[in-house]
């Protein structure tokens, strides 16, 4: 891999590597569209994960009635704790969203 990146950039003159382009107003503006509804998409998933973690929707005795049940136990934990890490990799999404409209903002998307 390193010797076809060596290989590539031999062939790039000056002028080509110093150019920076970017995007066109028009088009910036259909990305920062597409990036709030996926935006908008995430924070709803990412709501859902967290109340699935906390309970916060339910209104029964699940968390305080004693139990025996091990093998139950162990699936809601192991349950919680999937949720747990989809709810940290969603967030980690959104972040990059967040950061990716900024870049819209200071008309740097897509600019590498």
């Amino acid at each position: 891999m390193l010797i076809y990146i060596t290989f590539a950039y031999q062939f790039l003159t000056p002028v080509a590597m110093a150019e920076k382009t970017r995007y066109l107003d028009e088009e910036l503006e259909e990305f920062r569209q597409i990036i709030m509804a996926k935006l908008d998409k995430a924070r709803r998933d990412y709501d859902v994960l967290k109340a699935s973690i906390t309970h916060e929707d339910n209104n029964d005795t699940m968390d305080t009635s004693p139990t025996f049940k091990v093998l139950e136990e162990g699936a809601t934990t192991l349950s919680k704790e999937e949720a747990g890490r989809l709810a940290q990799r969603q967030l980690k999404f959104i972040q990059h969203l967040q950061a990716a409209l900024v870049r819209i903002e200071n008309k740097t998307y897509g600019i590498c």
